[in-house]
Order: structure tokens, then sequence, then C-alpha cells
């Protein structure tokens, strides 16, 4: 449990002995075959997935992958250092700096792209639609992307390096070690280079990015939120349809976004939402929040006190597994695209949520 990732209709989760335990729905990798379920007995150390296929990496650098129909496709790799997956496929680091990937949609692999990702990746970050990896000599080069984003943008040898790269739908934006932060992409969808206003507040001091389809938000240093992009459609404009910017000056400690908003959490235990209409007004009244889980369309916040608040688009029932109660929750993760699972004091894990 806590490494597990979003699925539909099924749940990974990983022991402490390096078992992986899987339920769920027959269609949707829920019952592996016995020849995956053989690999998953020891050794486990994450689980990736996209829906239709799991990944699994194991201590010995092998991977396990295995279809929704519980099949086995595990590719033949004995030096796998990490895993990732996103909607098209899955990717992992190679213990020789090489990139190893099942590429397709807008992040495929080319011709130009691939002699670059052969050796010195030092870290990947994978969107829907779109990729980018940091060099161990701190460059970035990226690909993919929805609209017209640069088929390929590199940033060679450059004097501080990159440290983390967010991935929208429509461009990018990377963090630097000094605390600044670079962003490209398609202007009309919000996503490429910020606005000039923000140039001196992006220009140090910036610590997270997260990103929306279209629109980033930035934790700085001193607890202050910056945001940029479309707001008209999926919104950074921290003044619609709600006003919440003087709640945004200071005091966040952790930023998270969904598809179409985003979530601050405060050092105070409140919580703020802006974003899409009609997510900017659920999280006023929330408090003593210690944690917030997020899926593509919707969020989750757990309290101190082991309960749970429902944030956007969040239903406790909502046709799936009601909210568990008289249960002290003590961490949450997002398992599906509006279901969740959390692990108590008492009885293991939780889930609900989940159709």
């Amino acid at each position: 449990y806590g490494r597990n990732t979003p699925a539909f209709y099924t749940i990974v989760a990983i022991k402490s002995d390096g078992r992986a335990l899987v339920w769920g729905a027959s269609s949707h990798g829920g019952i592996p075959s016995a020849a995956v379920l053989e690999k998953l007995n020891s050794g486990v150390v994450s689980v990736v997935t996209n829906g239709p296929s799991f990944t699994a990496l194991k201590s010995d650098g092998t991977i396990v992958r295995w279809w929704n129909d519980g099949s086995d496709i595990s590719p033949n790799i004995t030096n796998a250092v990490s895993i990732k997956q996103n909607a098209f496929g899955f990717c992992a680091l190679l213990a020789d700096g090489s990139l190893y990937g099942t590429w397709s949609g807008n992040w495929k692999v080319n011709d130009t792209i691939a002699p670059l990702i052969a050796s010195n990746v030092q870290d990947y970050f994978l969107g829907d639609y779109a990729m980018a990896v940091i060099k161990t000599d701190g460059s970035v080069i990226s690909w993919g992307g929805i609209g017209t984003v640069p088929a390929i943008l590199s940033v060679p040898n450059p004097e501080i390096p990159f440290v983390h790269i967010s991935v929208g739908w429509f461009g990018f934006a990377a963090l630097r070690a000094d605390g600044m932060v670079v962003a490209w992409g398609v202007d009309g969808f919000g996503m490429g280079a910020p606005p000039s206003s923000l140039s001196d507040a992006l220009s140090s001091g910036c610590r997270a990015i997260v990103c929306t389809e279209r629109a980033r938000a930035v934790l700085k240093s001193d607890g202050s939120v910056v945001a940029w992009g479309a707001s008209a459609n999926y919104g950074s404009d921290v003044t619609s349809p709600v006003d919440v910017s003087s709640q945004l000056t200071s005091g966040v400690i952790a930023i998270y976004a969904t598809l179409n908003y985003f979530i601050a959490l405060k050092s105070d235990g409140t919580v703020v939402s802006w974003g899409h209409t009609g997510s900017s007004n659920n999280a006023a009244n929330m408090t003593n929040i210690v944690q917030i889980a997020t899926t593509n369309l919707s969020w989750a916040a757990l309290k101190s006190d082991g309960t749970i608040a429902g944030g956007w688009n969040f239903d406790f029932t909502n046709g799936g597994v009601p909210m568990p109660t008289n249960v002290f929750i003590t961490s949450i993760i997002a398992t599906s695209h509006q279901g969740y699972a959390g692990k108590t004091s008492t009885v293991g894990v939780v889930t609900w949520n989940t159709n």
C-alpha cells in the first residue's frame, strides 16, 4: 500500500514482504494468470497502471506486465531501476541510463528522439500526451503534446540544472535547482510561456509545480502560489469564479491538480481550491486536513481525526462502494478516476467510491 496507481475496477497492494496482492474485475486485470501471480509473489517494489495494463518492478530489476485479461506480457528486462506509465504505454529507466518503453500516441519516440534517450537519462516525466526527460548533465528534452507543441525542445548543458518537470496536455514547465521556473508550450491553450507580469515571481523561490489540462500553478518557498493559464476553460484565474487570491499569499504547504482545477493545502489544515466553474466552493469549510489525494476527476481530503472529507466531484456512494465508517484512516491514495483507498490503523486497507 502507498505505491498503488489509479486503475479501472482493480487494486494492487504491495505488502512489506514484497508480495503484490491483486483484486478486482476479471476484465480489468483483477485476475492475473498463474504465471503472473507467481512472479508477483516476491520482490515487488512498485506497480503502475493505465487501466488496460499493469506493470510491476521487482527488486532484481525485472519487470512483470499483465494485460487487462490477466495474460502475461512481461518484457525481457533485467536492469530496470524505475517504472512509470500513462494512458498510452509505460516507460522504464534502465541501469545503463537508457529509457525503455512502449511508445504510442502523441508521445511516440521517433528517430530524432530515440538516440537522445539511449543514454545519460537521469529522470523522466509522463503526461497523457507528452513526455520530458532530464539528462545527467541537467539538460531537458521534451516531445509530444496536443496542438503545436514543439516536437522536440532541447535545453543543452544549462548553467543550472533542472530538477523537475510538470507535463500538461499542451506544454511543459520545468523547475531549476535554483528555484526558477521555465515554461513552454501552446500559448493559445494557456500552456505557453508565463505572462511577463509573473517573471519576477517565477525567477526564484519556486519549489513545486503542478498543472491541469490547460493551466499551471507554482508553490513558492514563502508559502504563496503563482498560477497562470486558460482561466476561461480550466481555470488558473484565482479570482474566478470565486476570488481566493487573498488565501494564497502565504501558508500553503502543498499544491495538487486534477484535469481542471487546483487544490492548495495550508499549514493551518484548511484547503483552498479554484479552477473550473463550480470547483472553487467545496473547500471553503474544510478544517484539520492533513493529506489530499486526487484523481483526474475528483479529490479527497484526510482529516486529523482519521475521517474523510469529500472534495469536488466526490460522492461517498456514487453508485459504487460506500465510504467506510468506524475506522481510523491513516493515509489515502487514489485508485481510479473517482475511487480511493485508505490504510487504517486496525483493519488494513479499505476502499470506497469505486465502481
